[in-house]
C-alpha cells in the first residue's frame, strides 16, 4: 500500500462519510465532485482516499514531488507489474511508459 500526504508541515484531514439508498447516490457524487473542484479552482491542495483516477497524469499530480520515489520503487519491487493492476497507476512497460511520463511529470511542475 502507499500513502501520500502533504508536503506541508501542518494539514487537515476531511471525511465525508454519507450513505444512499440504491438508485441515489448520483447527487452525493455530484456533490464530491462541486467540493473537488472549488478545491482546484480556489488552489487548494487535496488528496483523495481511494480515488478514481482515469490518467497516469493524475496520479502523477496526486503523488507530486515523490512521484519519481515512487517509480523508483515501483521498477525496483515489482518490474513485471502484478501488483495493484486494477488502480492503472502503471498501464504498460514501467521503463517505457514511465520516461514518457516523466516528461509529462516536468510539466506539471
Amino acid at each position: 500500500m502507499s500513502a501520500v500526504i502533504p508536503d506541508e508541515e501542518i494539514f487537515y484531514s476531511i471525511g465525508l462519510l454519507r450513505s444512499a439508498i440504491m438508485g441515489d447516490w448520483e447527487h452525493l457524487d455530484d456533490q464530491n465532485d462541486e467540493i473537488l473542484r472549488f478545491c482546484h479552482r480556489e488552489g487548494i491542495e487535496y488528496k483523495q482516499y481511494l480515488p478514481h483516477y482515469t490518467a497516469q497524469t493524475d496520479w502523477m499530480k496526486h503523488f507530486g514531488l515523490k512521484w519519481n520515489a515512487f517509480v523508483e520503487l515501483k521498477r525496483r519491487y515489482d518490474p513485471k507489474l502484478v501488483l495493484s493492476p486494477g488502480q492503472r497507476i502503471f498501464t504498460s512497460s514501467l521503463i517505457e511508459h514511465v520516461s514518457e511520463q516523466e516528461i509529462l511529470f516536468l510539466k506539471l511542475y
